[in-house]
């Protein structure tokens, strides 16, 4: 996560580190199955600014669908996204930040109640 003036965020929390990474878990289920090639050649860093808690960072739906045939699944996830499963309790069509501060990050735009 980088703040707006693209530096490192160290506020994360953690006793011995400042955590400011999220890790992506992405499995794959079937014999002999195999990613697509830009998988194979794909690295495993993606530096982006933060959005609303919890949302997972917009630029990593097409590597994710790049690599994979599917079905795709999203856990905790904010809002819905066409030809995915998604799962959480904010997994909604009609899901819209409630709040400004990182509106400006994300394709949803923040409601004005």
């Amino acid at each position: 996560k980088v703040r707006k003036d693209g530096g490192p965020d160290g506020r994360g929390v953690g006793f011995y580190f400042r955590n400011v990474t999220e890790i992506l878990l992405f499995g794959v289920k079937g014999d002999n199955f195999r990613t697509l090639a830009p998988a194979r050649s794909q690295v495993n860093l993606i530096r982006t600014q933060k959005r609303e808690h919890s949302r997972k960072p917009d630029e990593i739906i097409p590597i994710i669908e790049s690599c994979s045939p599917g079905p795709f699944l999203e856990l905790f996830a904010r809002g819905d996204r066409e030809g995915w499963d998604m799962w959480g309790n904010q997994a909604t069509a009609d899901y819209e930040p409630t709040w400004n501060t990182y509106s400006n990050h994300t394709t949803k735009q923040a409601s004005n109640e």
